[in-house]
């Protein structure tokens, strides 16, 4: 491939036709309806989602990043996850590939950790059918 691979997709833009207020008040329900927690403090720019499991040792977090001007938003859908045993990395998740302790979901991510991109997924998804 010309110029070496392409990065890794750790995020997801969905570019809602509404201003801030109401791209706000859209991805907090699309993360309810995922049974995702708003994490207290969260600023009117950015929304995070409390600490959830994705398995029984390793933990996520999500993230959506509001840009824009009246008409129209984007979301950036972000996450990440962690595991509390930081001399044990996540080594069945990934199809026996290493992972570190700590990291942003991706795309490429399989198992459990896929299966936690793919509920970034499912929140796009209900964002941009909220757009039309």
């Amino acid at each position: 491939m010309p110029g070496g691979p392409r990065p890794e997709p750790v995020a997801i833009a969905v570019m809602l036709p509404v201003d801030r207020a109401e791209a706000r008040r859209r991805t907090e329900a699309a993360f309810r309806e995922e049974q995702l927690p708003i994490a207290e403090g969260s600023d009117s720019d950015v929304i995070t989602t409390g600490r959830v499991s994705l398995t029984v040792d390793i933990f996520g977090q999500y993230r959506a990043a509001l840009s824009g001007a009246d008409s129209g938003t984007q979301v950036e859908l972000s996450g990440s996850y962690a595991t509390d045993d930081l001399e044990r990395p996540p080594w069945f998740q990934t199809g026996g590939v290493p992972l570190p302790p700590r990291g942003k979901l991706s795309a490429r991510m399989r198992g459990k950790l896929g299966g936690a991109w793919a509920r970034l997924e499912r929140i796009a998804a209900r964002l941009e059918a909220s757009g039309r």
